[in-house]
Protein backbone atom coordinates (compact mmCIF):
# COMPACT_ATOMS: atom_id res chain seq x y z
CA UNK A 1 0.00 0.00 0.00
CA UNK A 2 1.52 3.51 -0.70
CA UNK A 3 2.64 5.77 2.13
CA UNK A 4 0.04 8.11 1.60
CA UNK A 5 -3.03 5.85 1.70
CA UNK A 6 -1.53 4.83 4.65
CA UNK A 7 -1.61 8.06 6.10
CA UNK A 8 -5.14 8.67 5.10
CA UNK A 9 -6.43 5.94 7.21
CA UNK A 10 -4.18 6.78 10.13
CA UNK A 11 -5.17 10.53 9.69
CA UNK A 12 -9.08 9.52 9.28
CA UNK A 13 -8.66 8.51 13.33
CA UNK A 14 -6.75 11.47 13.88
CA UNK A 15 -9.40 13.99 12.31
CA UNK A 16 -12.23 12.27 13.81
CA UNK A 17 -10.61 11.80 17.77
CA UNK A 18 -9.26 15.41 17.47
CA UNK A 19 -11.67 17.70 15.69
CA UNK A 20 -14.88 15.28 15.18
CA UNK A 21 -14.24 15.86 11.88
CA UNK A 22 -14.56 13.82 8.51
CA UNK A 23 -11.93 13.00 6.19
CA UNK A 24 -8.16 12.35 7.15
CA UNK A 25 -5.54 14.89 8.41
CA UNK A 26 -2.01 14.95 8.55
CA UNK A 27 0.05 17.53 10.81
CA UNK A 28 3.94 18.19 10.01
CA UNK A 29 5.17 14.95 11.26
CA UNK A 30 4.54 11.37 10.60
CA UNK A 31 7.04 7.96 10.58
CA UNK A 32 7.29 4.70 10.03
CA UNK A 33 3.78 3.92 11.32
CA UNK A 34 2.40 6.13 9.82
CA UNK A 35 1.65 8.76 12.50
CA UNK A 36 -0.71 11.56 11.91
CA UNK A 37 -1.68 12.84 15.02
CA UNK A 38 0.14 16.49 16.28
CA UNK A 39 3.71 15.99 18.11
CA UNK A 40 5.98 18.27 20.26
CA UNK A 41 4.30 21.39 21.75
CA UNK A 42 0.85 23.28 20.69
CA UNK A 43 2.94 25.94 19.54
CA UNK A 44 4.04 24.31 16.46
CA UNK A 45 2.65 20.73 16.70
CA UNK A 46 -0.51 22.18 15.64
CA UNK A 47 -0.36 22.54 11.95
CA UNK A 48 -3.26 20.57 10.02
CA UNK A 49 -2.50 21.14 6.17
CA UNK A 50 0.15 18.34 6.17
CA UNK A 51 -1.82 16.45 4.23
CA UNK A 52 -3.31 18.48 2.29
CA UNK A 53 0.20 19.83 0.78
CA UNK A 54 0.96 16.12 0.11
CA UNK A 55 -2.26 16.00 -2.38
CA UNK A 56 -0.89 18.78 -3.94
CA UNK A 57 1.58 16.47 -5.74
CA UNK A 58 -1.21 13.64 -6.15
CA UNK A 59 -2.52 16.51 -8.57
CA UNK A 60 0.60 17.57 -10.26
CA UNK A 61 1.53 13.86 -11.04
CA UNK A 62 -2.08 13.61 -12.45
CA UNK A 63 -1.28 17.22 -14.47
CA UNK A 64 2.40 16.01 -15.89
CA UNK A 65 0.64 12.61 -16.51
CA UNK A 66 -2.50 12.53 -17.41
CA UNK A 67 -3.04 9.67 -16.08
CA UNK A 68 -7.05 9.37 -15.25
CA UNK A 69 -6.55 5.86 -13.64
CA UNK A 70 -3.97 7.17 -11.11
CA UNK A 71 -6.25 10.01 -10.60
CA UNK A 72 -9.22 7.78 -9.86
CA UNK A 73 -7.99 5.08 -8.31
CA UNK A 74 -5.33 6.62 -5.91
CA UNK A 75 -5.36 10.93 -6.20
CA UNK A 76 -8.90 11.70 -5.93
CA UNK A 77 -10.22 9.54 -3.33
CA UNK A 78 -7.42 11.15 -0.85
CA UNK A 79 -7.69 14.47 -1.95
CA UNK A 80 -11.73 14.34 -1.64
CA UNK A 81 -11.45 13.56 1.91
CA UNK A 82 -8.59 16.09 3.13
CA UNK A 83 -10.84 18.36 1.00
CA UNK A 84 -14.15 16.87 3.56
CA UNK A 85 -11.84 17.39 6.53
CA UNK A 86 -11.05 21.37 5.47
CA UNK A 87 -15.37 21.32 5.02
CA UNK A 88 -15.50 20.81 8.61
CA UNK A 89 -12.79 22.46 10.15
CA UNK A 90 -12.76 26.24 7.95
CA UNK A 91 -14.14 28.61 10.95
CA UNK A 92 -15.71 32.20 10.48
CA UNK A 93 -13.75 34.92 11.93
CA UNK A 94 -15.91 37.55 13.69
CA UNK A 95 -14.08 40.42 12.96
CA UNK A 96 -13.56 39.79 9.21
CA UNK A 97 -16.68 37.45 8.58
CA UNK A 98 -13.85 35.74 6.29
CA UNK A 99 -13.23 31.71 6.66
CA UNK A 100 -9.76 31.32 8.60
CA UNK A 101 -8.25 27.67 9.92
CA UNK A 102 -7.45 27.61 13.15
CA UNK A 103 -5.39 26.70 15.94
CA UNK A 104 -2.94 26.45 13.71
CA UNK A 105 0.56 28.24 13.00
CA UNK A 106 2.98 29.39 10.55
CA UNK A 107 5.68 26.44 10.47
CA UNK A 108 8.79 27.00 11.77
CA UNK A 109 8.04 31.08 12.92
CA UNK A 110 6.09 28.99 15.68
CA UNK A 111 3.10 30.34 18.08
CA UNK A 112 -0.59 29.21 18.18
CA UNK A 113 -2.88 31.48 15.93
CA UNK A 114 -5.98 31.67 13.97
CA UNK A 115 -5.68 32.22 10.24
CA UNK A 116 -1.91 31.32 9.11
CA UNK A 117 -1.36 32.32 5.92
CA UNK A 118 0.34 29.55 4.41
CA UNK A 119 -2.99 27.30 5.82
CA UNK A 120 -5.50 29.08 3.17
CA UNK A 121 -2.83 28.86 -0.21
CA UNK A 122 -2.85 25.07 0.82
CA UNK A 123 -6.41 25.17 1.41
CA UNK A 124 -7.06 26.90 -1.79
CA UNK A 125 -5.21 24.56 -3.68
CA UNK A 126 -6.89 21.29 -2.37
CA UNK A 127 -10.03 23.19 -3.12
CA UNK A 128 -9.54 23.98 -6.38
CA UNK A 129 -7.42 20.99 -7.40
CA UNK A 130 -10.45 18.62 -6.17
CA UNK A 131 -13.31 20.32 -7.82
CA UNK A 132 -11.13 20.09 -10.69
CA UNK A 133 -10.57 16.74 -10.60
CA UNK A 134 -14.46 15.76 -9.53
CA UNK A 135 -15.51 17.22 -12.68
CA UNK A 136 -12.78 15.24 -14.55
CA UNK A 137 -14.11 12.42 -13.29
CA UNK A 138 -17.70 13.18 -13.21
CA UNK A 139 -18.47 12.51 -9.95
CA UNK A 140 -19.45 14.68 -6.80
CA UNK A 141 -20.57 17.82 -7.98
CA UNK A 142 -22.23 18.76 -5.41
CA UNK A 143 -19.68 18.52 -3.36
CA UNK A 144 -17.34 20.20 -5.94
CA UNK A 145 -19.70 23.29 -6.00
CA UNK A 146 -19.19 23.59 -2.41
CA UNK A 147 -15.57 23.49 -2.23
CA UNK A 148 -15.80 25.91 -5.35
CA UNK A 149 -18.11 28.25 -2.99
CA UNK A 150 -16.14 27.78 0.20
CA UNK A 151 -13.09 28.29 -1.43
CA UNK A 152 -14.27 31.79 -2.64
CA UNK A 153 -15.17 32.47 1.52
CA UNK A 154 -11.27 31.85 2.90
CA UNK A 155 -8.79 34.49 3.72
CA UNK A 156 -7.17 36.16 1.07
CA UNK A 157 -3.77 37.00 0.58
CA UNK A 158 -2.52 40.18 1.85
CA UNK A 159 -0.19 42.99 1.58
CA UNK A 160 0.81 44.39 4.96
CA UNK A 161 2.08 48.14 5.83
CA UNK A 162 5.70 47.10 4.55
CA UNK A 163 4.99 46.06 1.25
CA UNK A 164 5.11 42.67 2.52
CA UNK A 165 2.98 39.68 2.02
CA UNK A 166 1.08 38.99 5.42
CA UNK A 167 2.40 36.06 6.98
CA UNK A 168 -0.85 35.83 9.31
CA UNK A 169 -4.03 37.68 9.30
CA UNK A 170 -2.53 40.20 11.38
CA UNK A 171 0.09 42.88 9.76
CA UNK A 172 2.47 42.29 12.57
CA UNK A 173 5.53 40.89 10.07
CA UNK A 174 8.78 42.58 11.01
CA UNK A 175 11.18 43.43 8.33
CA UNK A 176 13.64 42.95 10.41
CA UNK A 177 13.12 39.25 11.15
CA UNK A 178 15.63 37.18 8.87
CA UNK A 179 14.31 34.06 9.32
CA UNK A 180 15.51 31.33 7.04
CA UNK A 181 11.71 30.04 6.31
CA UNK A 182 9.05 32.00 4.32
CA UNK A 183 6.27 29.23 4.80
CA UNK A 184 3.82 31.97 3.59
CA UNK A 185 5.01 31.89 0.20
CA UNK A 186 3.52 28.57 -0.10
CA UNK A 187 1.66 29.84 -2.95
CA UNK A 188 4.70 31.07 -5.24
CA UNK A 189 6.31 27.87 -4.97
CA UNK A 190 5.09 24.80 -4.89
CA UNK A 191 1.77 26.25 -5.27
CA UNK A 192 0.51 28.71 -8.41
CA UNK A 193 -1.61 31.06 -6.64
CA UNK A 194 0.66 33.85 -6.60
CA UNK A 195 2.91 34.79 -9.77
CA UNK A 196 4.40 37.29 -12.21
CA UNK A 197 2.00 37.82 -14.81
CA UNK A 198 -1.36 36.32 -12.89
CA UNK A 199 -0.74 38.47 -9.45
CA UNK A 200 1.93 40.97 -10.05
CA UNK A 201 0.81 42.80 -6.53
CA UNK A 202 1.06 39.92 -4.79
CA UNK A 203 4.35 38.32 -6.48
CA UNK A 204 5.64 42.24 -5.70
CA UNK A 205 4.86 41.82 -2.11
CA UNK A 206 6.08 38.26 -1.87
CA UNK A 207 9.28 38.99 -3.01
CA UNK A 208 9.21 42.07 -0.49
CA UNK A 209 8.96 39.43 2.04
CA UNK A 210 11.56 37.35 0.81
CA UNK A 211 13.91 40.51 0.29
CA UNK A 212 13.44 41.18 4.27
CA UNK A 213 14.27 37.21 5.07
CA UNK A 214 17.78 37.26 3.34
CA UNK A 215 18.99 34.49 1.11
CA UNK A 216 20.14 32.60 4.17
CA UNK A 217 18.83 29.12 5.04
CA UNK A 218 20.33 25.54 5.54
CA UNK A 219 19.10 22.51 4.02
CA UNK A 220 15.48 22.52 1.91
CA UNK A 221 14.56 26.60 3.42
CA UNK A 222 17.73 27.52 1.12
CA UNK A 223 16.60 25.19 -1.88
CA UNK A 224 13.20 26.63 -1.55
CA UNK A 225 14.70 30.08 -1.56
CA UNK A 226 16.64 29.31 -4.81
CA UNK A 227 12.94 28.18 -6.47
CA UNK A 228 10.55 30.96 -5.09
CA UNK A 229 13.59 33.67 -7.26
CA UNK A 230 12.92 31.39 -10.05
CA UNK A 231 9.35 31.56 -9.69
CA UNK A 232 10.11 35.65 -9.50
CA UNK A 233 11.68 35.14 -13.25
CA UNK A 234 15.01 36.05 -11.49
CA UNK A 235 17.67 33.40 -12.90
CA UNK A 236 20.24 35.82 -11.92
CA UNK A 237 19.40 35.39 -8.16
CA UNK A 238 18.41 31.87 -7.95
CA UNK A 239 21.93 31.39 -9.85
CA UNK A 240 24.13 32.78 -7.30
CA UNK A 241 21.89 30.86 -4.47
CA UNK A 242 22.31 27.64 -6.23
CA UNK A 243 26.47 28.57 -6.31
CA UNK A 244 26.16 29.30 -2.57
CA UNK A 245 24.48 25.79 -1.41
CA UNK A 246 26.47 23.51 -4.11
CA UNK A 247 29.62 25.34 -2.26
CA UNK A 248 27.95 24.33 1.09
CA UNK A 249 27.85 28.06 2.26
CA UNK A 250 24.03 27.50 3.24
CA UNK A 251 24.24 29.01 6.90
CA UNK A 252 22.65 32.46 8.15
Amino acid sequence: MPRAARCVITGRKTAQAHYGARGWVLHHNTDIWRGTAPINASNHGLWVVGGAWLCHHLWEHFQFTGDRLFLAKRAYPAMKEAALFFVDYLVKDPKTGYLISGPSNSPEQGGLVMGPTMDHQIIRDLFANTAEAAAILGQDQELAAQLRSLRKQIAPNQIGQHGQLQEWMEDKDDPKNEHRHVSHLWGVFPGWEITPRGTPELCQAAKQSLIYRGDGGTGWSKAWKINFWARFLDGDHSHKMLIEALAGNTCH
